[in-house]
């Protein structure tokens, strides 16, 4: 689990001017494992980014709609659907040459 901490703290870090550190410390395992694998308390990141959480939701929303990704279920990241949809998403990535 440190090491997904870890990889989710460096990809925060390439947004917002934070040490990887800090943000490893920020990030938690729910309480209710239904609401997946981890949560990032959105206030601190706010602050952070300057925006609304309401803002920075929306942006998400934005991204997630030019992926056709739904929002609506929340699952574990081993959890087989998510798995198919992150597959998904890299190889649409990957036939536009994103990556």
């Amino acid at each position: 689990m440190k090491i997904f901490k870890n990889e989710i703290a460096k990809k925060i870090s390439q947004v917002v001017n934070m040490d990887i550190k800090e943000l490893q410390r920020y990030i938690e395992i729910p309480k209710d494992m239904n609401n997946g694998d981890y949560a990032f308390p959105c206030f601190r990141l706010a602050k952070e980014l300057k925006k609304s959480p309401q803002i920075i939701a929306k942006e998400i929303k934005e991204i997630w709609d030019i992926m056709d990704t739904t929002y609506d279920r929340f699952v574990r990241t081993t959890d087989e659907k998510h798995e198919k949809q992150v597959q998904k998403i890299f190889k649409k990535l990957y036939e536009k040459g994103d990556i």
